[in-house]
């Protein structure tokens, strides 16, 4: 079953007929390995779903601080759990 928050997000961004598919290996709190980009090879972990968009919203630790960014779902691979 999916959040409420990410119910209402989906809802908000999208007309009644258009189907949104989101990969499940992509949810909160998962690791993942950024493929593209600046911060390509980087871990980080999913914080957030932007379904509407094909984005996530990522936490990654880099040079010594914490950054929020958005990717692409595209652009980032789920790890598998240690």
């Amino acid at each position: 079953m999916l959040p409420d928050p990410l119910i209402h997000e989906i809802r908000t961004q999208t007309t009644a007929d258009e189907v949104v598919e989101i990969n499940p290996e992509l949810e909160p709190g998962r690791t993942v390995q950024v493929a593209r980009g600046a911060f390509l090879g980087l871990e980080a972990v999913v914080t957030r779903l932007i379904p509407a968009k094909e984005r996530v919203e990522i936490l990654i630790e880099w040079m010594g601080r914490t950054l929020y960014a958005e990717a692409s779902t595209d652009d980032v691979l789920a790890l598998r759990a240690k």
